[in-house]
């Protein structure tokens, strides 16, 4: 799967950070039904492997938002397709380096050698990715510091 990191709109304080990323690891179709009676329902959902901010970026800090894989009970989880709003560009922080130390051996892991530390979200990618930040675009989430990222 190539490109496969995704940005969600965010589910905490919208005013610390308008947004999430993940990683889509799986993509799942199933049939269910609800409450084991009546008619058979296709879903589909993302199996996904979480990042955090790990520190702010923007024109007023003169870098890109930092990210990195959550940790513990919050590092994985399920994705409605319906909730993504794009797919995104992360870059991986070379700096960092690689590490072994959030995952054991797992097809999870970013390679065999271990996950990027760290990335930098690529929110120049083009036009539309630039608009989701600044709050301009018809239709975009109006990010509260718009005012003062310029």
């Amino acid at each position: 799967m190539r490109h496969r990191d995704v940005m969600v709109h965010t589910t905490d304080d919208i005013k610390t950070y308008p947004f999430m990323y993940a990683r889509t690891l799986m993509i799942f179709h199933a049939k269910v039904r609800l409450g084991g009676r009546g008619e058979w329902h296709s879903v589909e959902f993302l199996w996904v492997r979480w990042l955090s901010l790990d520190q702010r970026g923007g024109p007023n800090n003169l870098r890109l938002d930092r990210v990195r894989y959550r940790r513990g009970d919050r590092a994985f989880g399920f994705l409605d397709p319906a909730q993504i709003i794009r797919g995104c560009h992360l870059i991986p922080a070379f700096h960092y380096r690689r590490t072994t130390d959030l995952l054991g051996p797992s097809l999870c892991r970013d390679s065999r050698h271990g996950d990027w530390s760290k990335y930098y979200v690529g929110r120049f990618v083009d036009r539309d990715m630039m608009m989701r930040y600044l709050g301009l675009g018809v239709g975009h989430l109006n990010t509260p510091d718009f005012p003062h990222e310029i």
